[in-house]
């Protein structure tokens, strides 16, 4: 009968998306508008060694490592209904991880916020790569900045592109001078 057609379909797209939902590894939530509280959490919270049940009933409040973060995201969450890839520290497990969240309010139907959504993932290492590259970039640009020789980079038919500042101790001109020129006009 067209009932048990429509509860087949229903419990093959359900076992499909629990599927999904079960397997990927973001953690995706969904938290009371009213108090924050957790109702639902993936399993993949997991991933930050915790288990659903650690989770669901404790408001979303407790897992933020800096409580004014907290605040910032729901402000900018009030405002614009969602938020998309914001950067917070959690505390988990005695332990802190940059995440980054995205959620939304979802309404009712009688327009009043009902359910917070949202997934948060771990981006740690990308924080962390972030700020080595800053590291060695700051290491890099000491050495080039001061270092005797003159280091220039240049395109493939010789014109100079970019000048360490040695340049001008080296030249007695301005590193101006030599961009845009090619490394012909400087031998003799």
């Amino acid at each position: 009968t067209e009932i048990e057609m429509a509860n087949q379909t229903i419990m093959e797209n359900e076992k499909k998306y629990r599927g999904i939902f079960e397997s990927v590894r973001d953690v995706f939530f969904r938290a009371s508008a009213k108090d924050h509280k957790i109702i639902d959490i993936s399993p993949s919270c997991a991933y930050f060694d915790l288990k659903a049940e650690q989770i669901i009933g404790k408001s979303i409040q407790e897992f933020y490592h800096n409580p004014e973060d907290r605040q910032e995201v729901l402000s900018e969450l009030m405002q614009n209904g969602e938020i998309k890839n914001y950067d917070v520290k959690f505390l988990l497990n005695s332990k802190i991880y940059n995440v980054s969240i995205n959620s939304k309010i979802v309404y009712d139907q009688n327009n009043e916020p009902e359910f917070l959504i949202g997934s948060f993932r771990d981006v740690s290492a990308r924080i962390q790569a972030q700020e080595n590259l800053k590291i060695s970039e700051a290491k890099f640009r000491s050495i080039y900045e001061n270092f005797e020789d003159v280091y220039f980079r240049t395109n493939m038919d010789g014109t100079i592109l970019d000048v360490s500042p040695s340049f001008e101790k080296q030249f007695h001109k301005p590193c101006s001078y030599a961009l845009e020129r090619t490394v012909f006009d400087f031998y003799y």
